[in-house]
């Protein structure tokens, strides 16, 4: 039985030995070298540093063994100038930020600003709104359009105005810009005039016109002898009649059929001055009375 086990325990033992062997060679990869980068002498035995090297900071200015004057920056810290007696804490890549490269004893971290916006500046320590083509960034880190007259055909740069001339004499301007573009340029003889066609008398839509303008001249002929007629009728019915009724007529019949039997029987006046008129009076005394 330990037999049959031996050859099995030893290839996981020669598993495990190369394993922690790959990982020393991967922890030593990434170890930074300690110590003095650039020393001068003190006194008979003892060195100054003067520079250590990347990734490390003074522990002691002067001493014995150069390897012991510089120290590499703790975990989450870094530096930039190797004569320096501390570290500096890493950047955290937060909000709009992300970490692009992480942070050694030697760097800061580095940080990007995630899509739609960009790095306010050269450190990226802050993140903009990124401005498309027809806008323009503004002082308060916000995109705006491109005022009227102006143009912008890239991402996040400042509106330009148009052009108000082109460069050769024997061209103008064909087309006024917008705000993603500038005017365009043409010759005079790109330029095409609108042409205006007028019908002939072969079209034949002409006919159509004349049916409409003849039926529409006959309607308006129409109404105006329609309105002649309606208001002639009107002045006709307001005019007072001049003629006796018939009811006058038959009231004054009587009366002249009396007057004149009143005077049938009237007997001739008394001649005055030579005058021969009869005179006929309803209250004479010399009426004739009946028999």
């Amino acid at each position: 039985m330990r037999t049959a086990l031996r050859p099995v325990m030893e290839t996981t033992s020669w598993a495990l030995l190369t394993t922690l062997l790959l990982m020393g060679c991967a922890d030593a990869s990434h170890e930074v070298a300690r110590g003095c980068a650039r020393w001068t002498p003190s006194g008979l035995s003892e060195i100054c540093c003067e520079r250590c090297k990347p990734g490390n900071r003074v522990y002691k200015r002067c001493g014995l063994d150069p390897r012991e004057l510089c120290v590499p920056c703790e975990e989450g810290t870094y530096t930039l100038d190797p004569t320096q007696e501390f570290c500096q804490t890493c950047t955290q890549c937060i909000g709009v930020h992300f970490e692009k490269q992480a942070c050694t004893s030697s760097s800061d971290t580095v940080c990007g600003c995630r899509t739609g916006y960009r790095c306010g500046d050269s450190r990226c320590s802050y993140c903009v709104e990124e401005c498309g083509m027809g806008q323009e960034p503004t002082e308060r880190r916000t995109c705006r359009d491109c005022p009227s007259g102006t143009f912008n055909d890239q991402i996040h740069q400042k509106c330009k105005p148009w052009r108000t001339s082109c460069p050769d004499p024997q061209q103008r301007i064909v087309d006024v810009g917008t705000a993603v573009r500038d005017s365009i340029c043409g010759n005079f003889s790109a330029v095409n005039p609108e042409v205006i066609t007028f019908p002939t008398k072969k079209d034949s839509r002409g006919w159509k016109v004349a049916a409409i303008a003849f039926i529409c001249l006959c309607l308006s002929v129409t109404l105006v002898v329609a309105f002649a007629y309606i208001i002639s009728g009107k002045i006709m019915k307001k005019k007072p009649s001049t003629k006796p009724s018939v009811v006058e007529k038959a009231a004054e019949g009587p009366q002249r059929v009396a007057q004149q039997e009143d005077c049938s029987f009237c007997h001739p006046q008394q001649e005055q001055g030579g005058s021969t008129d009869s005179v006929c009076t309803e209250d004479s005394d010399f009426k004739l009375l009946p028999v």
